[in-house]
Formats: structure tokens, sequence, C-alpha cells
């Protein structure tokens, strides 16, 4: 029988928190009872109505590039490769999307002639907001060597509204730039496990300690490389030696041709929160500098939290 939590989801990434995949996670595992008076909370990072939730526990879903707070938060599933006794557990983002569970598979027997005949390499980008400039650049070195298909809407240069479906497109291509927004150690997304999915080499950026996640012989880290126009050059070998490509295609790619089981550590997480008195389960304090810290921040984003209601209303209502 599954334990019955009263739990809340908020600040989250989708405007239905039912479609997000943590909630799906977590309402199949546990029976979840979402009162309006929690014992618990799940935090996204995109609000701030976890600063209404005192005596509760609070517990972040990190989704962004960014460090949660313990001194806000009890516990913690992010990115970053930290150690902090039983609050926090590294569960990257892309475990929850679905590719993530095709990966893995032995790729040795893979036929890679036809693979090794598609078209050069695509770049898909909607939005360049708050991107390492890095990503542009690289796009612009290899167009130099050839046409890098861009179908987002950021650098577009095949016409309008091109892409619909991201990953069938990028199935028609020998390669995809694959950068992160920006590189911290511990911070992948779901962006180099897209053109894993159908086969296509990512040229990747971003997450230094990748190789952790990911078997670094079956992908391209620009990272590794002294300049960028040393990467192209090796990107140009690959291009223009069909036994080469197909080497690299058949690595796997996860470390050992395994992937990590995320799954039964999340699980060993939450029942480890859930399974204890909620004194007990608490791990910030709910008196001294901590507490004195969260009414501070909880007054700012109340007052950022008003001048975004104004904002809106005059952007709704006056012209």
């Amino acid at each position: 029988m599954r334990k019955k939590i009263k739990l809340r989801f908020v600040d989250s990434m989708s405007k239905d928190v039912k479609n997000e995949m943590f909630y799906k996670f977590l309402t199949t595992h546990y029976d979840i009872d979402e009162d309006s008076d929690p014992d618990y909370i799940v935090s996204g990072c995109m609000g701030y109505t976890f600063a209404k939730y005192e005596k509760c526990i609070k517990i972040a879903v990190i989704g962004e590039n960014i460090v949660p707070d313990f001194n806000i938060f009890d516990y913690a599933i992010g990115f970053d490769h930290l150690k902090f006794n039983d609050r926090y557990l590294r569960v990257p983002l892309f475990y929850f999307y679905e590719v993530y569970g095709n990966l893995e598979e032995d790729k040795t027997s893979i036929d890679t002639t036809k693979l090794a005949s598609r078209k050069f390499c695509c770049y898909v980008v909607s939005n360049s907001k708050n991107a390492s400039p890095l990503r542009d650049q690289f796009f612009m070195e290899l167009c130099k060597y050839k046409k890098v298909d861009s179908a987002g809407r950021h650098l577009n240069n095949m016409g309008g509204s091109y892409l619909k479906d991201k990953i069938e497109f990028v199935a028609n291509y020998k390669f995809n730039i694959a950068f992160e927004n920006s590189s911290s150690d511990g911070y992948t997304t779901e962006k180099i496990m897209e053109p894993m999915s159908v086969n296509t080499i990512p040229i990747y950026w971003g997450n230094p300690s990748v190789d952790k996640d990911f078997n670094a012989k079956s992908f391209i880290n620009v990272s590794d490389f002294k300049s960028i126009s040393d990467c192209i050059e090796y990107i140009k070998i690959l291009d223009k030696n069909d036994e080469l490509y197909s080497e690299k295609l058949k690595e796997n790619w996860f470390v050992d041709g395994k992937k990590h089981d995320y799954e039964k550590e999340l699980i060993a997480f939450f029942d480890n929160i859930f399974d204890q008195d909620i004194d007990k389960a608490r791990r910030i304090n709910l008196t001294g500098y901590q507490s004195m810290l969260r009414r501070k921040i909880e007054k700012y984003y109340n007052i950022l939290s008003f001048i975004r209601k104004i904002k809106g209303f005059f952007k709704k209502y006056i012209k």
C-alpha cells in the first residue's frame, strides 16, 4: 500500500503542474494528497510561492543552472555534484525525458552506411536570451566549412517556421550542435540526448564533467579542444571519412553501455523524507538567523510579485 502524502507542487516550469515529469514520477510512486495545508512542498525554480510555506518541509527541484539554497529548502534535487548528508540528491533533469530510457543499447551492430550519408549538420535554437555567445560563434565558424541548417527561430536560415518536430528533424543529419546555454560542472540537460536518440553525433559544449553522464568517445566535446578551429578541423575529418564517422557512431552513449539507476536513488531519497516524523524530517532552522533571512526573502518576493502584477495590469489594459 502506497503511503499517503499531503504535498503541494509550487513554482513549476509548466502552467499545468500535472504535465511536469516530476509530478508524474511522484504520483506514480506515492499517494499524493494535494492539500491546501500541506506537510511538504515540492518547489520548482520558476517563482516565489515557496516563501509562503514556513513550517512545512520544503523540497527544491532544480531544473535550471542554479545551485539550491539550503537556508531556504530542507532538501533539494539538482544538477550539481554536491554531497550534503541526506539533504541533496543529484538527478539531472534529462532523466525524466523518455529518450533517456531508449539510449541503453548495444550500438556495435547498427548499420552506419545510410547514417554516414545524411546531410552535414543542424542547429536548432529558439531563444538566445542569457545564452553563452560561444554557441552562435561556433555555428558561424562551422558554416564557413559547410552550411549548417538552422531551423529554430534563432538564426534561422531555412525560411520561416520550418521546424515542427526537433528530434525528427535532427535525425536527417550526421551532426547536431548541442550546446548548453551556460557551462557549470554537473549541468547536463536533454540537449545532448536528443541527437543521440536518433543516432546523430552531438557537438556538445557545457558541463565540464559531462563524461560522468555519457561516454566521452560517443560525442564531440568542444571543451576537449584548444580552440574552436581545432574542433572544427576534427569535425571535418569525421565528415570526410565515413569509416571514422561510423566508428565513433558505434560507441555506446553510456559509459559501459549502462544508464544510471536514478529511479532507485529517487525513491530512497523520498522514502527517507516521508518515513520520518515531520519535526525530525526538517533540516532548516525555524529560529535564529536562518528564519530572519527567510522572512527578508519572503518580503522581497512579495514586493517583486506585486510589481509584476502591476506591470501585467498595465500591459493588459493600457496600450
